[in-house]
Formats: C-alpha cells, structure tokens, sequence
C-alpha cells in the first residue's frame, strides 16, 4: 500500500507546488548572494557558491516557508479518506499496521521530499551562476561535511512539519487545519524563545533547523530533529488507531 501512497505523493499537484515554493524562496532569499557573494564571501573559507546557498537556507525566510510547503500535499490524507469513508475500501485490501505504517511514511516523505528536490535545485543553480575561479585547489571536507548535515537537517524537519500537520487535521477532523497549524506552531515558539528564554536556543524551531550556524555544531539539531520525527510519527499513529477502531 506504501507504493500506492507515494506514487499519490508524487503526483499531486501540491507536491510540486511545494517544490515550486521552495526553489523559489531559495532564490529570492539568495538573490544578494548570487551577485554579491563572489566578490565578498568568506576569503576562501568556503566555496562560494556553497557558502551562498548555505546561508539562503538558513536564512529566516526559508526556514519560516518549510511549515507551509511541507503540509501541502498530503497531510490531510487520513481526514480525506476517514470522512469519504474510502478507508473502508481500502483496509479491506491491507492490514490495519500497514495502514498505519503507509499513512505516516507517505505523509513524511511528501514533506521531507521537496525539501530535498528544491535544495538540490538551488544547488545546481548556485553553482552555475557563482564563480569558482579562486576556490580550486583547497580542502572543503568539512564545509561540505556541514552543508549536508544541515541539509539533511531541513529534510527532517519538513517530515516533521508535515506529520504535525496531520496530527492536527485529525485531532480537529478538519484538513484545511493540516495547512495551517504547522506554521502557526513554528511562529509562536520561535517568538516565544525569543522573547521569554533568548540563551536557550534548541527550544526555537529555526535555530534548530540552522543548528550549525547559530549553535556552532550539526549534531544537536540531527539529534533534536531525529528524535522530535520519531516522536511526532508515533503521536501520528497512536491517532490512527483510536480513529480506525471506529471504522
């Protein structure tokens, strides 16, 4: 059934949509570095493009858009079939922890995958548009090392923004809440750190997810991130099971 839930993810327009979204913000975040960041970055420290497109996806407007890409596609799929009552058709055809299991893997790939697909892009993009000329010959083992962790960061982060998403369609049956709750969780605690507890950092959201820069390290936002997933994946399935014991 998992199959059958992904190729959906894949095809639905707001899969690509969010994708969209997210090439775009990347490129109107890091529009000053495509121009600038050649003839100011770093002296050599990092590459330039990746310099540049490091800080675009750590830039606030970037991160503030993954709460809200990350829901589009399939976050309100349980509600959708619950109200329909589709899932009866359907648990026909599998059993009812495969359901469970399919449900929340679909559901965090539609929001991890575009994350992945709208980096990679504005990768390619940085790096055709910046210059090279002055950064051959140098050892970026660790720059490059700290992009991915942060990119794979990100990733976690929008299967997590997609799952609380689906957490809160279900708990108020109501799918348009799956697009907005997201975001509205992400702005109150990252205002509420900020204003109330400014020293402890990992309580905000966006520096969880930019972590090695305003942290100084990846690993505390791999491990908070890895953990909040599992954390959320679990909420998410406990909530199918009292949903379908109905059905």
């Amino acid at each position: 059934m998992w199959k059958v839930d992904l190729f959906r993810v894949f095809n639905s327009v707001g899969f690509w949509i969010a994708v969209s979204g997210i090439i775009l913000m990347g490129i109107i975040s890091g529009s000053d570095y495509l121009f600038v960041v050649h003839s100011e970055a770093g002296g050599g420290v990092w590459p330039e493009f990746l310099e540049g497109l490091f800080y675009t996806v750590t830039s606030d407007l970037f991160l503030m858009m993954i709460p809200i890409f990350a829901t589009l596609s399939f976050s309100p799929v349980f509600i959708e079939e619950y109200s329909n009552r589709s899932i009866r058709y359907l648990l026909c055809r599998t059993t009812r922890g495969k359901y469970y299991i399919s449900k929340t893997l679909s559901v965090a790939v539609s929001g991890a995958a575009p994350v992945l697909i709208g980096v990679m892009v504005l990768y390619s993009v940085f790096l055709v548009v910046l210059s090279q000329d002055n950064n051959s010959g140098r050892d970026y083992s660790f720059q490059y090392y700290v992009f991915f962790a942060e990119l794979i960061i990100l990733i976690l982060n929008g299967a997590i923004w997609a799952i609380l998403g689906a957490v809160f369609s279900v708990l108020t049956k109501n799918k348009y809440i799956a697009f907005a709750a997201p975001f509205i969780v992400y702005y109150i605690l990252s205002v509420f750190q900020a204003r109330y507890y400014p020293e402890y950092l990992i309580l905000n959201p966006t520096e969880i997810m930019r972590s090695p820069l305003y942290m100084g390290r990846c690993e505390p936002g791999l491990i908070v991130s890895g953990i909040l997933l599992i954390i959320v994946a679990l909420l998410y399935i406990l909530q199918l099971r009292n949903k379908v014991k109905n059905v």
